[in-house]
């Protein structure tokens, strides 16, 4: 299947986003005096803007994409719910499982921006407003009845988890079996704590949590690619996809023994590494470059703790000037489940994040990409319908 192919199969794929919802709020003004009351600045505002930021923005970009998104989170009674709410039902989301919660405000994060006719304009301030309270029992039981009945309507699922308490361990143990149960796909985005996330088929995290997860520094590829099988086997899940910044991200699956005999059967030994070069604590079997058009990953077969885990590099392909990595993750994360959902392989759903991701980085602030975008960064690739 081609990438362009691929990118027609997300089109209309269902998927669930539970998590928590954050409204990025930005006031711009101009400074106009010094304030009579005290010794800082007068800014008369003039417009304001509200993003769809965290769980959202994963939301966002799913239905950009072309996915038909099932949305669920806890919102206050407010202005920035309102905001979110309408951002989403523009791009036809569901919101149906925003849970509303009179006595909380919705997770913001307001940026003041300030600048003058002949300044530039700069972030002078940022005020965020958050509960700190669990959720409330019957906002919990709310969103049980909304999982069970969206639950038997997607093909996938995301976690996205922003460290809030959105997430329950009653509503994670709902989906889980439910998803277990009925073979579908779930990735969890966690930015404090991956490990609460354990049998979750897919993981998502940058180098630096997958650092923090493990608990120690990972300074080479090796260590990464240590931490990284560490990690999978730690949780229990199919796959963990690690992102790295300028250098591409990192797919680890776990494969079957039968899996890994036929992929050395099919395969030749090249790049940097040798069949039987050993790491602390895991041998690899294997180290192949492979080239699918403008398209390369290496891979590298390991045997780890008695399992088969296939690892594939996959490295950035425009290396142009990177303007705000703000929600590149929610990106990643959104083009990988409705891959998932579509019956992607993992590797080439994970293809098409990276390129996905590259477009987001190209943008200023959080943003989203959308399928059109994606299909002509392919046919610069070279690729074709």
């Amino acid at each position: 299947m081609t990438p362009l192919e691929a990118i027609e199969k997300l089109s209309g794929q269902p998927v669930l986003v539970l998590g928590d919802m954050i409204a990025d709020i930005y006031l711009y003004g101009t400074i106009a005096r010094i304030s009579r009351e005290a010794p800082v600045l007068v800014l008369e505002q003039s417009t304001e803007k509200i993003v769809a930021g965290g769980a959202a923005n994963v939301i966002n970009n799913g239905a950009t994409l072309g996915g038909r998104i099932f949305a669920a989170g806890l919102v206050g009674d407010d202005n920035a719910a309102k905001g979110l709410s309408g951002i989403l039902q523009e791009k036809s989301v569901d919101v149906s499982g925003f849970i509303k919660d009179a006595n909380r405000s919705t997770i913001s994060k307001t940026r003041i921006v300030a600048g003058g006719r002949t300044t530039v304009s700069q972030q002078i301030v940022r005020v965020d407003k958050e509960s700190k309270e669990p959720m409330g029992k019957a906002q919990e039981q709310q969103l049980e009845e909304y999982l069970k009945q969206v639950l038997p309507q997607v093909k996938g699922v995301v976690l996205s988890d922003y460290g809030s308490g959105t997430i329950t361990d009653k509503l994670l143990g709902q989906i889980f079996a439910y998803c277990q149960e009925h073979n579908i796909p779930t990735i969890v985005d966690s930015r404090y704590d991956i490990l609460r996330f354990k049998t979750v088929d897919y993981i998502k995290q940058n180098d630096a949590e997958l650092s923090a997860a493990i608990g120690r520094d990972l300074a080479t590829e090796e260590e990464l690619v240590q931490g990284g099988c560490e990690l999978l086997v730690k949780m229990s899940a199919k796959g963990a996809l690690i992102t790295r910044g300028e250098d591409g991200m990192s797919l680890f699956q776990i494969i079957s023994p039968q899996e890994a005999a036929d992929y050395l059967k099919s395969q030749e030994v090249s790049g940097s590494g040798e069949a039987g070069q050993f790491r602390e604590g895991l041998t690899v079997k294997l180290v192949v470059k492979r080239q699918t058009g403008r398209l390369s990953v290496v891979q590298e077969l390991i045997s780890y703790q008695d399992r088969d885990i296939l690892v594939s590099h996959i490295p950035v392909t425009d290396k142009s000037e990177v303007y705000d990595v703000s929600g590149a993750g929610d990106t990643c994360v959104a083009t990988v489940i409705l891959g998932l959902a579509a019956g992607l392989e993992p590797l080439l759903a994970c293809q098409l994040s990276n390129e996905a991701s590259g477009i987001a980085v190209r943008k200023m602030g959080t943003s989203v990409v959308y399928a059109q975008e994606l299909e002509a960064r392919f046919r610069q690739l070279g690729y074709e319908a």
